[in-house]
């Protein structure tokens, strides 16, 4: 019997920053990652392995086709294990020899034309936030810095106002599974997300608001409501970004989602293990996603 399962998309966008000492600033600008992923194309799959963290990970499959680059990314765990149960009630604990492990995969596409990444969202595999990392380990040239920013479509953003009221802020940040990404010097709300990481959790959650205690003119500071979403609309690690206004004194408060802003695709595979969901069928799939809406997406 064929299972449908809904994966999605997330489409983002490559960046550079670098020194510029004659005007001591730093420039930030659109990044084309052609000439590191040629030079890391031409690596044996186990000289792409690299230390994340607790985990490692590996660029399985690395080559272009048609103008875009596919990804095979694996992150490869060897601390919880699977078991195996079956229906006549049965289950064990199946324990890998050395050297070999379980892992998840992200399927991803780039292309070098528009500097744009299309990645398969999955929650045990790597986030938006872990590729930055691992663009930012195989690069060389130590002089620059590689970002990822979501492509947006800024529609629910220019709903918000300063004169508007507002009730409640939600923030949830996806928090990366290396320490090096901690940044002391880091301020403002940035600052102390960041600081979460030193828990060790993988996700952080922070809830502004009021309880049923609360007056119906209670209201947060329009200003800094406002502030902070304009800092933390484009940062890839945040995954929810949420906040209640009042479009009017005669109105119910009314919840705005402003991840909805980002652009992402969302497609239904059909599997049964015949027909299993593989590498092969998602990147075939996205091509076909990216073709539909590269048009649409201005360089």
């Amino acid at each position: 019997m064929k299972k449908s399962k809904a994966i999605c998309f997330d489409y983002l966008r490559t960046y550079i920053q670098r020194y510029d000492g004659e005007t001591n600033t730093v420039i930030e600008e659109l990044g084309d990652l052609e000439e590191c992923l040629q030079r890391i194309s031409k690596m044996d799959s186990v000289d792409r392995t690299l230390r994340m963290g607790n985990d490692k990970v590996r660029i399985q499959e690395l080559k272009k086709y048609d103008g875009l680059w596919e990804f095979l990314i694996l992150k490869l765990r060897d601390e919880i294990m699977p078991g195996i149960a079956d229906d006549n009630g049965n289950y064990t604990l199946e324990i890998l020899e050395d050297g070999k492990y379980y892992c998840e995969s992200t399927t991803m596409i780039y292309d070098p034309e528009k500097c744009i990444v299309v990645m398969q969202k999955n929650r045990f595999g790597l986030q938006a936030s872990n590729v930055e990392l691992l663009f930012n380990k195989i690069n060389i040239d130590e002089k620059i810095g590689i970002i990822l920013k979501p492509i947006i479509n800024k529609n629910k953003i220019n709903l918000l106002d300063k004169d508007k009221v507002y009730r409640s802020l939600e923030i949830g940040f996806a928090n990366s599974f290396n320490e090096e990404n901690i940044q002391e010097k880091t301020n403002g709300i940035l600052g102390t997300l960041n600081n979460f990481q030193k828990y060790k959790g993988n996700s952080v959650t922070i809830r502004i608001g009021y309880d049923k205690r609360a007056k119906k003119d209670d209201c947060l500071d329009s200003n800094l409501v406002v502030d902070t979403i304009n800092q933390l609309y484009g940062n890839i690690e945040i995954n929810k970004l949420k906040t209640s206004i009042k479009f009017d004194d005669d109105t119910k408060a009314e919840t705005i989602d402003l991840l909805d802003d980002r652009i992402y695709d969302r497609e239904n595979f059909e599997y049964n293990k015949e027909n299993p969901i593989t590498h092969e069928r998602i990147v075939n799939t996205l091509r076909l996603l990216y073709k539909n809406k590269k048009k649409n997406l201005i360089k």
